[in-house]
């Protein structure tokens, strides 16, 4: 695969939008083309651009490039909360040492929340804002490196089989963004997905995704 090629289906793949209408014959490909060849800064002529786009949309369907992903997006289940708070830490053997000491705090039994992931230069600990102060007991002020507060949790369930389905994560990420949902953080633990937004866009997302899962089971 030429980088012109794998650089047009990269941002096509990425773009609900675009995609959609040019799976439905909406689309001038020169116009693309050209659009493409400024955007992604694709030196050369534009006929190689084009030559891509076609390719693209040759193989290209909504209806079966991402059929099974669609199929399991329509039929998830959507749930959310607020009053949520990220926590990053310094990834540190101290910090990593403390950690257990979270499970004493916060209790699972009462529907409360803990998240820890870690990542290459940080550990971020999700939980309820009204526990951030007992999080905060465990650690040292040194160890904080940000708090983000005011965040809500969008947590869809999916089929186990998702985790084997291309395009699940870049669709549904695809349709936040061109909502203007800002996503502040994602977990992937198939077969569940969650997103963490600002509470402000809580509502926004909830119906981005409600739309999505509509327009999905009215092609099947």
């Amino acid at each position: 695969m030429t980088n012109v090629t794998r650089d047009v289906q990269r941002f096509l793949d990425n773009d609900t939008a675009i995609r959609k209408d040019l799976s439905r014959g909406f689309i001038n490909r020169r116009a693309l083309a050209q659009y493409l060849q400024k955007l992604l800064r694709i030196v050369g002529g534009v006929d190689a651009v084009i030559s891509a786009v076609r390719r693209y949309e040759t193989g290209l369907s909504e209806e079966n490039r991402f059929e099974k992903a669609g199929a399991l997006i329509r039929n998830a289940k959507i749930s959310t909360r607020t009053g949520i708070a990220i926590i990053a830490l310094e990834k540190a053997s101290e910090v990593q040492g403390l950690l257990p000491k979270l499970f004493s705090v916060i209790h699972y039994e009462r529907g409360e929340v803990l998240r820890i992931v870690q990542a290459e230069e940080s550990i971020k600990v999700i939980v309820d804002e009204r526990n951030v102060d007992k999080v905060l007991a465990i650690f040292r002020q040194g160890n904080v490196i940000k708090i983000e507060r005011s965040l809500a949790e969008v947590n869809m369930k999916l089929a186990p089989v998702s985790a084997k389905v291309p395009g699940v994560l870049a669709m549904l990420d695809t349709e936040l963004a061109n909502n203007d949902v800002n996503i502040v953080e994602t977990i992937s633990c198939v077969p569940e997905l969650l997103w963490f937004v600002d509470s402000n866009d809580l509502l926004k997302a909830h119906k981005t995704f409600l739309d999505l899962m509509e327009s999905l089971r009215e092609r099947k």
